[in-house]
Order: C-alpha cells, then sequence, then structure tokens
C-alpha cells in the first residue's frame, strides 16, 4: 500500500470509530445525551473540521501557517462564543485542540505519530464503556435494548481490530520478497490487538453487562431478613447512646439487603433504613426528585409532564448537565451537594445549576449510584424576607397556572374558613405565610409518607383528625397558600438535616466511612445519613424577588410521639464487608467469549472483504480513462490481482521495471507502464496506441499468472492482501 492511500485509509478508519461512538444516542434508545447546542457544536463541528484541517497534505508554507491558525483558532473562538469567557470555555477549546494535535502527529509525523495511533483506539472504547453504562439507568430502558447493546458491542470491537489491522498496516507493515516473515508478523500483531481486546472485556466488564440488569434498592417496607443489633449503648460515640432514649444500631449484611418496595406504604413502619450519604455543604438540604403544580378538583396535586424539573431526577446524560438560565434572585448560595446512593432517580436540591452524570459502581452495593449536583440554594432568613413585596400583575399573570384552585363550592369553603380563621385580612405577603404555618400548630405531626393526595383527604385533615404526616401538610398548606394569592407547589423528596441525625445515625456514618473509600474524601462533619424515614414532602412558595423558596409545613405542628417519631426508630445499614466476599468478580463465560469473538472475526473478514472488492472496482472503473491517473490504477490493479493470488508484495521502494524481474510475464507490462508514465514528451495518438498495450499486456500478465486449482480460486476470492494497494 502506498503511503497516500494508507494514511487515507487510516483517517477514513479513525473518523468512522470516532462517529460511531458521538453518535451512539441516535440508534441506541437507552443512552440519551444532553449534548445542547455547545455540545452539538464541538463534538459534530469543531473536532471533525480539526481533524479534517490536521489531516491535508499542504505543501505551501502560507497555507501551512494558515492551517495552523485555524486549528488554534477555531476551537477558541467557538469555545467563547458557545461558553463566555468561563472556564468551560477553556475545556471546550481543549477538546479541539487536542483533536487537532494528535491528528496532526499522527499524520505529519511518522516516528511519534506511530505512538499516538497505536494508543488512539482505547480512547473510543472507553467512550463506548462509558455510553453503555448509561444504558444502566432505567429498567426499562435496559430490557429494550439489549439486542442494540449487544450489537454495538460487536461494532465497537469489529471496529477496533479493524482500526488496530489499519495501523499495522500504515505504521509497521514491511514489504520485500520475505513473505513469510512477514506474514507472521500480520499475524502475531492481530492476535495481539484480539488479546488486548479480549483482556479489556473480561477486566473491565461486569459479567451481566450485555443483559443490562438493574440494581434497585427502593425500599419503603419491612425487611424480612433478620438485622444483628449494633454497638446497642453507643459505644465510641460522644455522651454515649442508651437504647432507652434513642433508637438503635443494625446491620443486614448488603448481600441481603431489601430489595424493591414502594415509598409510603402507610403504617407506621418499626424501622428506617439507609437510603443514601449526603455530603451537604449546609444544613437542611431539601433534595427534590418530583414537583407537583397541577391541582385537580378530586384528585389533588399531580405533575406538570412538560416541567423540566420533574425530568433531571430520570435523565441520563454524557455530559454534565448545566442550566442555561442565569439566577436573579435575591439570597441564594451556589452550593456543591454529592450523593452516594441505594436509587436510581437522583435528588437534587433547588435550583439546579448543573450536575454530573450517575456513576454506577456495583462494588459498594447497594450504595451503587453517586452523583455531585450544583444547586442555588435560597439561604435568607425569616427576618430578611419579611419585607417581601406583594407580586405585581405581571408576575400574577406568569405565575396564573401556580394560583388556580378548581375546587368544588364545599370543599373550597372548608379551607376558606381555615383561612379566615388564622390569617388576618390585612396581613403582608410574607405575614400571610407565616400565619398559614402556624395555622397548624394544635395539629399533630406523625412521621410518615401516606399515598392519599385527594382533595377530599386534605379536608378531612383540616376539618376533622387534624392529624397527619407530611404529605398532608404540604398538600394542605399549597392550597391554602393559593387561595391566599401566594403561588405555591408541592415538592417530593428526602430532607438532608442536622437535626435528624441521632447518635445511632452517626455510629453507621461512622462504619460507613470505614467500608467506603469515596466516603473518606469528605469531611466527617458534612457528612449525613439519610433513611426511609427521611423521605418528605414540602411546599415551594414563590417570594416577589426572591423566587421559589422551600418552606417547611411541619414548622409549628406538634412533634411526632412514640413510633411516630423517627428518632425512636431503629437504623438499619447494610453490612458492606459482606459484598467484598460475596460479589461475583468479572467473570465471563468461556462460551459466550468464543462465540463473541467468532461474530467479530466474522463482520471484520466480510467488512475487508467488501472494502478489497470496492477498491478492485474503482481501480478497474479508473483504469478505463485515458490519463496518467488511468496508468496509475491499472498498475495498481495488477499488483492487487497478484497479491490475491499470492505472490509476494511489491516493496514500496521497488520499481515496476525491478519487480517485474522476478516476474518475467510482467515484463512487457512494465515496460510499456514506466514509458508512459517517465516519458518526457509523447504524442497523443502514440500514448492512446500505447495505452491500450498497456491494458492488453496487464490482462495477459494477470492471466498466465493465475495460479489453477481450486485452492488457489478460493485464496483469490477471500484474499485481503490486495488491501495493501489502496
Amino acid at each position: 500500500m502506498n503511503k497516500t492511500g494508507s494514511m487515507r485509509l487510516l483517517f477514513l478508519s479513525r473518523l468512522s470509530v470516532y462517529a460511531l461512538a458521538v453518535a451512539a444516542p441516535l440508534y441506541h434508545p437507552a443512552v440519551q445525551v444532553s449534548y445542547g447546542r455547545p455540545g452539538i457544536l464541538l463534538w459534530f463541528g469543531i473536532v471533525p473540521l480539526s481533524f479534517v484541517l490536521a489531516y491535508l497534505r499542504i505543501q505551501s508554507r502560507g497555507w501551512s501557517q494558515l492551517r495552523l491558525a485555524a486549528g488554534i483558532g477555531l476551537p477558541l473562538i467557538a469555545g467563547v462564543m458557545a461558553r463566555g469567557l468561563s472556564q468551560a470555555a477553556l475545556q471546550f477549546a481543549a477538546v479541539g485542540l487536542v483533536a487537532f494535535v494528535l491528528t496532526f502527529i499522527v499524520f505529519h509525523s511518522r516516528a511519534r505519530g506511530r505512538g499516538v495511533a497505536v494508543m488512539e483506539p482505547f480512547l473510543p472504547a472507553l467512550l463506548y464503556h462509558r455510553l453503555i453504562s448509561f444504558s444502566r439507568a432505567s429498567e426499562d430502558l435496559a430490557a429494550s435494548s439489549i439486542g442494540v447493546t449487544r450489537l454495538v458491542l460487536v461494532v465497537l470491537i469489529a471496529g477496533f481490530l479493524a482500526h488496530g489491522l489499519i495501523i499495522y498496516l500504515c505504521f509497521f507493515q514491511q514489504h520485500g520478497s520475505q513473505y513469510r516473515t512477514r506474514l507472521r508478523k500480520e499475524v502475531a500483531v492481530f492476535l495481539l490487538v484480539g488479546v488486548v481486546v479480549l483482556g479489556t472485556i473480561v477486566t473491565a466488564l461486569p459479567p451481566d453487562f450485555v443483559e443490562n440488569p438493574i440494581v434497585r434498592n427502593l425500599l419503603g417496607g419491612e425487611a424480612d431478613q433478620e438485622s444483628e443489633l449494633i454497638d446497642e449503648y453507643g459505644e465510641g460515640l460522644e455522651n454515649g447512646a442508651s437504647r432507652d432514649d434513642e433508637s438503635a444500631l443494625r446491620g443486614i449484611p448488603s448481600d441481603r439487603w431489601p430489595q424493591p418496595g414502594r415509598d409510603g406504604e402507610g403504617g407506621t413502619p418499626r424501622n428506617q433504613y439507609a437510603v443514601m450519604v449526603v455530603a451537604a455543604e449546609a444544613s437542611p438540604s431539601y433534595l427534590a426528585d418530583r414537583y407537583y403544580s397541577l391541582l385537580e378538583p378530586d384528585a389533588g396535586f399531580a405533575r406538570a409532564r412538560d416541567t423540566e424539573l420533574n425530568e433531571l431526577s430520570q435523565m441520563r446524560t454524557l455530559e454534565t448537565w448545566r442550566s442555561g438560565r442565569t439566577a436573579t434572585d435575591k439570597g441564594r448560595r451556589r452550593e456543591s451537594i454529592e450523593v452516594l446512593s441505594t436509587l436510581a432517580e437522583r435528588y437534587i436540591a433547588y435550583r439546579p445549576k448543573s450536575f454530573e452524570p450517575t456513576t454506577l459502581d456495583r462494588r459498594f452495593h447497594p450504595f451503587s449510584y453517586s452523583y455531585r449536583a450544583v444547586s442555588e440554594v435560597q439561604r435568607t432568613t425569616r427576618a430578611i424576607r419579611s419585607a417581601v413585596a406583594e407580586p405585581d400583575e405581571a408576575l400574577r399573570t406568569e405565575l396564573a397556572a401556580y394560583l388556580e384552585v378548581p375546587l368544588s363550592a364545599a370543599d373550597r369553603e372548608v379551607f376558606a374558613d381555615h383561612l379566615e380563621q388564622t390569617v388576618a385580612s390585612d396581613s403582608g405577603y410574607h405575614e400571610r405565610i407565616e400565619d398559614i404555618l402556624r395555622s397548624f400548630e394544635s395539629f399533630q405531626y406523625n412521621a410518615g409518607y401516606s399515598n392519599n393526595v385527594s382533595v377530599r383527604h386534605m379536608v378531612e385533615f383540616l376539618d376533622n383528625t387534624q392529624e397527619g404526616d407530611c404529605v398532608e401538610f404540604s398538600h394542605s398548606t399549597a392550597i391554602l397558600a393559593r387561595m391566599a394569592g401566594i403561588p405555591s407547589r408541592v415538592v417530593t423528596g428526602y430532607l438532608v438535616a442536622a437535626e435528624l441525625q441521632t447518635p445511632s445515625h452517626r455510629r453507621g456514618l461512622e462504619l460507613l466511612i470505614e467500608d467506603l473509600p469515596v466516603l473518606q474524601e469528605f469531611d466527617p462533619d458534612s457528612l449525613y445519613l439519610v433513611t426511609t424515614a427521611h423521605r418528605h414532602a414540602w411546599v415551594q412558595l414563590y417570594l416577589p424577588e426572591y423566587g421559589w423558596v422551600d418552606f417547611e409545613t411541619t414548622a409549628y405542628s406538634i412533634p411526632p410521639v412514640g413510633l411516630g417519631d423517627p428518632n425512636q426508630r431503629d437504623v438499619i445499614i447494610p453490612l458492606l464487608q459482606d459484598a467484598q466476599r460475596t460479589a461475583p468478580g468479572p467473570v465471563i463465560q468461556p462460551q459466550v467469549v468464543l462465540r463473541f469473538l467468532a461474530a467479530v472475526i466474522l463482520f471484520g473478514l466480510v467488512g475487508l472483504l467488501v472494502c478489497r472488492y470496492f477498491l478492485e472496482m474503482y481501480l478497474m472503473l479508473q483504469a478505463r480513462g485515458s490519463g496518467d491517473q488511468a496508468v496509475r490504477a491499472l498498475f495498481r490493479l495488477v499488483l492487487l490481482r497478484y497479491a490475491s493470488d499470492g505472490y509476494p508484495g511489491k516493496a514500496r521502494s521497488a520499481t515496476a521495471l525491478e519487480y517485474a524481474a522476478e516476474h518475467p510475464e510482467l515484463a512487457q507490462f512494465a515496460e510499456i507502464y514506466t514509458e508512459l508514465r517517465y516519458r518526457s514528451s509523447i504524442h497523443e495518438d502514440e500514448r492512446q496506441r500505447r495505452l491500450k498495450e498497456l491494458r492488453d499486456a496487464a490482462t495477459t500478465a494477470m492471466a498466465r499468472a493465475r495460479r489453477p486449482g481450486p485452492a488457489a480460486a478460493v485464496r483469490r476470492l477471500l484474499s485481503l492482501r490486495g488491501l495493501a494497494y489502496q
């Protein structure tokens, strides 16, 4: 294969592997990538353009300098345009610059390019691994995309092997008469690449990777497993912990950790199970998963389907998600919250600014999921917010959906009577909020999380029972706020607060920190153990100039007593040391590996054969011309046919006449070819006559060189050696 042709093939192969990787969301239903406009510009515009600019072979010094300026300047300009003057713009530009520099080294520096080219295939391999990992964020999608995932893996490995073979042909292949030596090298390199790929599969992929099963631990009901009492009297804790006044810490081996249940199954649970460990900068933190703003006359509050906030907890992303809006609300402080969770869904504080993709790591089962989110959290005091003014007409129109109260006359009357008795008619905006919250001073709060959110249930709560959990308090408050002219919505998630951390929670954290290396990176004082008892519902009320603010609707109620107080329930944590002994290793069944490799080799060979015959047809079409290009194409076609018949290839440094010395039947063809290629002047009529003689000589030479017999015919049909003359 000549140098120009081999480099062209390498460039196309390289571009194809990259395109397959970044376009995965287009053909894999379970990979949803929030590229956004900057991401689309970078991955589908700047990076491919950097490839092309660096690949071009430019002889002129002026054009070469222009190419260098474009390769450096375009990523920088595009980064500033897409991300502004920020660190994100530098990251954007760095990706484009790296793509340009690596491509330039590969195609213009043979010594250094060899090493870069060998390492490059591992980058898309890692990207594919990450992409398919994101497909595990949903059980339904994972089940429906098993076939596509397998196909992607086959394409990946086939592309990896083919690309490795092309790299070898470009940088390592030697031409000459020593055919057997060269053949052994080719086979050895191909096998080496296959071993590397197989080793990557065995060491990097879990045994059930292709099937994409999901481990979900949606704890809500009681577990059947027998728990083990840990440190009954709180030994090692400050001031100790007596079983008479504090909950006990218990443990269940992680391989027997409770399996899926439902939040809010009703009743008073006996225990509270660890759900997540949160590293937060401040307390309290309201971590939300659902926002309910649509009030229905009978069913109560429901989720608004078109709200982006309700999509974030389920979103599977490749890039870090970032909000395109800039907060103008007063009193917000940007805080980073990191979560190690047993739940696949994300729980993010309002107002979300950005978050990283969820990482799935089964080594820490059941704490398999981890992510980091940044939010602009409202941290103003009640005294500061008390001066808030009434919303103007424009703001009321904008928030009209959060002021709708489509209740029946009878239900509306109950809420109106409650407002009339507890909220003064001349109260200011923030005073009305405080009056509504204080109206629950005589109501009994029971820790729990019920499913009944109907308006009739809230009417019963206000007018009769005056006792309930956070669901009754939050939904009733939201309706009362709307009737008082305050935009409202109900939010669900988990409440992370220092006040909810008992000695048993802190002792549980100590044990988890010992077993989870990822937690050892944080200040222990910033960590919170969140359990099923911390599942919560609250309201967000809109304050002019401050935006949506979280309010605790149970703040003035009568605190829970007895087992209604979650602090009196035993805290159950998984005993993670058992997981290390029971978790399966990354072992793949031999028959699966053999079938997979057989499919990869078959697909790869078929693809290469298609390329070989496409190249042969292309050369035949070019050889029909009358110019110098036709002469060169005919020579390459003869070499391809000889290589396919098993003859040694032409050394790159050898001339046509030198090659013909080893093959006498090529003597006439080589003589005419040399004349047409290098004769300084020749009449057009004579050129056409000699070109016809060249075609006849080529046909005669190829016919004489064709080896007889069925074995030779099969070798001609299946040979790939002709690809060296691309």
